[in-house]
Formats: C-alpha cells, sequence, structure tokens
C-alpha cells in the first residue's frame, strides 16, 4: 500500500488498495482517510466519478482500531427501495444475464471479479432492463454494481 504524509509527517491518505489478498490496484477517485494525532486511522471516505461508485462510505475507528460507525452514502430506506425493485436473472449464469428494474432507471452496470477488478463496464445506459453477455467471464463469483438514480447496489453473480 502506498501512503501519503503532510508537511509536518503525518499520515494523510492510502493511495493503493489490495483486495482479498489478490493484486493491488490505483483506486481510480477521490478517497480520504482521516488519522488521530498519533497517526490512527480514525475513519476513512472514499468517492468515485459517475460511472464507478458515487460514495462507499464512511467508517469511524475507536482508540483499538474496532469499527464504531459506518455511514452509507444514502438513507437506508432509499437503498432498501431500489434493491428491492431489482432483478437479476438467471443466477447462476452461463451465457448472459438480465437485471431489470421495474421503478427505477439503469444508468450503468459493473461486473467486478473478487480481486476487485472491473471485468466488464455498461456505462451510459438509461433502461429499466439490461442483458449482459457473460460468455467471455472464467466460471466464478463476481459482483455486479447496478447504478441508477435512486443509488447503487451491489450483487453477487456466479458464472458456470
Amino acid at each position: 500500500m502506498d501512503y501519503e504524509y503532510d508537511q509536518d509527517g503525518n499520515l494523510t491518505t492510502r493511495k493503493n488498495y489490495n483486495s482479498f489478498g489478490g493484486s493491488t490496484f490505483e483506486l481510480g477517485g477521490i478517497y480520504k482517510y482521516f488519522y488521530t494525532s498519533n497517526n490512527q486511522l480514525e475513519s476513512w471516505e472514499l468517492y468515485f466519478n459517475e460511472t464507478d461508485l458515487i460514495e462507499v462510505g464512511t467508517v469511524t475507528y475507536n482508540a483499538e482500531g474496532k469499527k464504531l460507525e459506518e455511514l452509507g452514502t444514502m438513507g437506508v430506506s432509499n437503498q432498501n427501495l431500489f434493491a428491492n425493485n431489482l432483478r437479476m436473472f438467471p443466477n447462476p449464469a452461463t451465457d448472459q444475464f438480465t437485471i431489470f428494474s421495474d421503478k427505477n432507471i439503469i444508468t450503468a452496470v459493473d461486473i467486478v471479479d473478487t480481486t476487485g477488478k472491473v471485468v466488464l463496464k455498461e456505462t451510459n445506459l438509461s433502461v429499466k432492463e439490461a442483458t449482459l453477455n457473460t460468455s467471455t467471464l472464467q466460471s466464478g463469483v463476481y459482483y455486479i454494481r447496478v447504478v441508477s438514480s435512486k443509488g447503487i447496489v451491489t450483487n453477487k453473480l456466479v458464472v458456470q
């Protein structure tokens, strides 16, 4: 992991992220880490551009490094409404799968592997239903990020 320090030598940000012990990749958005006076991680925030995640959230830690509070990008009720109106089928998928939302417009869909790498990206959508081709993907577990004007939902997809 790469670090940045302020003029007084205090740790301010981490530039790269290693997910699940896999490949290290540079985060492509604005990310902020907040530290206490003795350089202990206090909280973090991640923001990405419109075609990626809008915001992952904020996590606050106590002095022992235990998570105290986690805040998402929107109220839980809004996120749940979007998630409850989203259908994804078939799952497991072989050659393709469909995402359907009867009440929200889907604006982008990403398929992300377990290392955090985006392996398929559909942007500039404005649809209630999107069918994505998975025939070129290796068999395994993936995460689907679906973006709409109501928020972002992440679901697990199994490709056979």
